[in-house]
């Protein structure tokens, strides 16, 4: 099992967790549009049409299609771009007027690197933080399947 923490409450979600994969390798997850589309969702998750200007003030979009057929377009804009440490921009979705703040920071450790995710903004209230939190998480799953070396 990997090495998680996850901590919700009613102003956001954080999430730390360790991969053994390079800080440069996490970064691009989140910056590489062809990368992107394979974590973000999850597995069995659809996602398509990304488009990323990775720099501070730029656009990014993708289209998350769920297996009911539901289509999700999210959208934000990369505040700040510190590669490979660190990684701010904000996230909405179809029914988002205000995005969320997402703050993720690529540490170094031991055994990889330790990615911490934080999602604040306090659009929704702290159950829905619960159940975005335990979506991340199975992201997350996601993106170790892709930079992980299989043990």
């Amino acid at each position: 099992m990997a090495d998680v923490t996850l901590t919700t409450g009613a102003d956001g979600v954080e999430i730390t967790r360790v991969f053994a994969a390079s800080r440069a390798g996490l970064f691009a997850c989140w910056t590489t549009p062809r990368l992107f589309a394979v974590w973000f969702g999850g597995s069995g998750v659809e996602v398509d049409e990304v488009v990323m200007d990775v720099v501070e003030g730029g656009a990014w979009a993708a289209r998350m299609m769920l297996s009911d057929g539901t289509v999700i377009p999210w959208r934000g804009h990369f505040v700040e771009i510190v590669s490979p440490r660190r990684l701010a921009l904000t996230l909405a979705d179809r029914d988002a007027a205000e995005g969320e703040a997402v703050i993720v920071t690529f540490d170094e450790v031991d055994a990889g690197t330790s990615m911490t995710m934080t999602q604040r903004g306090g659009n929704v209230d702290e159950a829905q933080y619960e159940a975005i939190g335990q979506g991340w998480l199975g992201f997350f799953d996601a993106m170790a399947q892709l930079v992980e070396a299989p043990a």
